[in-house]
């Protein structure tokens, strides 16, 4: 994780950076990308994944989303700290139970 997360409004940003380029599975693999956690309802949030250095095409499906945040959310979303390897998780804000 680089970086501490930068509050977007609705969610955060954080960057990934990848720490050995030497170890592998498969070749060309991207250096950087952009973790991205969008807060819709009390009951959904959005995860992106993508290359921080090159756009891509996504496919333009018109969604129905709320135009404000929920208040009380039904789940919680952490990352690793910076510095840290790259670590997610979303669990039910009542319980701590991983969704």
């Amino acid at each position: 994780v680089s970086g501490v997360p930068q509050d977007t409004g609705r969610g955060f940003t954080v960057g990934l950076d990848l720490i050995d380029s030497s170890k592998t599975m498969f070749e060309g693999d991207i250096p950087s990308l952009e973790l991205e956690v969008i807060y819709h309802e009390d009951y959904h949030v959005q995860v992106k994944i993508r290359d921080a250095a090159s756009a891509r095409y996504e496919v333009p499906v018109p969604l129905s989303l709320p135009a404000d945040v929920g208040t009380s959310p039904l789940y919680a979303v952490e990352v690793a700290a910076a510095g840290q390897p790259f670590q997610m998780s979303v669990t039910r804000a009542a319980t701590g139970t991983p969704v």
